[in-house]
């Protein structure tokens, strides 16, 4: 909370020059606050949905461009995405009160971070609408070239907020328009609201033209899950409680981390002596999402569509794989299905061979294997976690009951999550029903119950020391068919409930 000390009774002549340093010493220590860990961490959800908009946001789609609107507040926006590295997400900051933006970087996709005054000082005027901005700026192709905004023009905008001008559905703008409103002073984006954007975006983009598709993204409880203003600002308000409280009782991520391995056993590791006790302990650690690991989705008519965007370098994915694919003479080659598309995606798909310690370290099934794979000629990486799973159709297996079945999975479960830990800078895994599909065996109808709960006794087997390399990470339970994803749904609820 931005607090300052009592001040005397102000002189007429001296009132208005105190009034700016004040703000100017309040911008300053706002600053710093917004800069920390603590912070940033409370304010955008967390590392794992910190990592998500990362991933989401920082993957360029030729003939689009992003920028944020804030109303007052572009430099404090500026500190909070260059904290998380999501700048280079953005063209430009605008600022709709007074006559500045943050301009971009001189040839980067990326914010500078400094305001620069507009030929036209933005109309004149010391406040105006995100609809007159779109207006008389995107849309003007003129005024967009002039401020840096896009050299092409806008066709088409993407407006992405929790409190939705109305205008922008109204007959008056002078271009087309798709709105996504959120909840009002909501948690911000999610994965399903930034798969809506995207599908907007792609449909955009394949209507073809020679202008650019612009995403407006507002900044408050929408890039960000808590209201930054309000929480540094206005210290009666709930966001600027909230953050209080944070402070004063270390809640946030970076202050369980310092609280010790007790601490966040307690809060991310059921009692090992109750198999039923809740994994989630209200930590969304585990979420069900409507894609596979590569972000497609198998709908019920048989189309395949794109929901998500592909993992990028902060999100590690699970290959199911085939051990006689892992194991000489396999290789990547020999494989189809779900690991084919992996294979494909990681540029291995002809190798005639798996790296060496995805060979030494997966030999039978159950093992699991992180190998982080380069692209060539880019700067890219991907990092895949290659792991079997049982076969329920083999002789030995074929019998098998339901908890004999889950016993089997969860130690697979626990290997995956073990890998997902040792290896640090990745905030997100994205994982899949492991031995599902035709490997299920006489489990097939079961396969959302049967991984709900070995995921859930797959974490409960990690130890205190391996359950503190999760801490502030999140997993996603990818389901690719459509027609699946619902009772996954039904069955990871049904284990928080327990």
């Amino acid at each position: 909370m931005i607090r300052r000390p009592p001040r005397s009774t102000l002189s007429s002549s001296s009132a208005a020059s105190d009034v700016y340093k004040r703000q100017d010493d309040d911008r300053a220590e706002a600053a710093e606050v917004i800069g920390t860990p603590l912070y940033t961490d409370w304010l955008f959800g967390g590392k794992g949905r910190i990592a998500e908009l990362q991933q989401a946001l920082l993957t360029p789609v030729e003939g689009t461009f992003n920028i944020v609107l804030t109303n007052g507040f572009s430099k404090d926006v500026a500190v909070a995405l260059g904290a998380i590295g999501l700048t280079d997400a953005f063209r430009a900051i605008v600022d709709t009160r007074g006559c500045g933006l943050v301009a971009p970087y001189e040839g980067s996709r990326g914010c500078q971070g400094k305001r620069v005054d507009t030929e036209e000082e933005f109309l004149g005027v010391s406040q105006y609408s995100k609809f007159e901005f779109a207006n008389k700026y995107l849309f003007n192709a003129d005024r967009a070239a002039r401020n840096g905004l896009s050299n092409k023009g806008v066709g088409h905008l993407i407006y992405v907020d929790d409190s939705v001008e109305p205008e922008f559905s109204g007959d008056d703008l002078v271009g087309t328009a798709d709105v996504v409103e959120l909840p009002r002073e909501g948690r911000g984006l999610d994965t399903e609201t930034l798969a809506e954007v995207f599908d907007l975006r792609a449909a955009a983009v394949a209507a073809g033209g020679e202008k650019e598709v612009c995403v407006i993204f507002d900044f408050d409880c929408t890039l960000s899950s808590w209201h930054m203003f309000k929480s540094l600002y206005q210290p009666k308000s709930k966001w600027g409680k909230e953050w209080q409280g944070v402070q004063e009782a270390g809640e946030s991520t970076a202050a369980i981390s310092r609280a010790g391995r007790a601490d966040l056993q307690e809060k991310i590791r059921p009692d090992p002596a109750s198999a039923e006790a809740d994994i989630h302990d209200g930590r969304n650690f585990v979420r069900v999402v409507p894609y596979g690991v590569l972000g497609t989705q198998l709908l019920k008519t048989r189309k395949m569509v794109q929901k998500a965007g592909p993992p990028g370098p902060t999100t590690a994915f699970v290959d199911p794989a085939g051990l006689h694919h892992i194991q000489p003479p396999g290789g990547p080659g020999s494989a189809g299905g779900a690991a084919g598309a992996i294979y494909d995606f990681l540029g291995i798909a002809e190798d005639e061979r798996f790296p060496q310690d995805v060979i030494d370290s997966v030999t039978k099934p159950g093992d699991a294997k992180i190998h982080v794979y380069s692209f060539p000629n880019s700067s890219q990486f991907a990092a895949c976690i290659h792991v079997v799973g049982p076969d329920f159709r083999q002789d030995d297996l074929v019998e098998a009951t339901f908890e004999a079945a889950v016993s089997l999975l969860s130690c697979v479960y626990a290997n995956v999550l073990k890998e997902f830990g040792s290896v640090g800078g990745i905030g997100i895994l994205r994982v899949l029903p492991v031995s599902g599909g035709i490997f299920a065996g006489k489990f097939q109808e079961d396969i959302a119950r049967l991984t709900a709960f070995a995921f859930d006794f797959g974490l409960q087997k990690l130890a205190p020391e391996e359950l503190a390399c999760l801490e502030g990470r999140q997993v996603e339970m990818c389901i690719f068919e459509e027609a699946q994803f619902d009772e996954f749904v039904e069955q990871f609820e049904l284990r928080k409930r327990v």
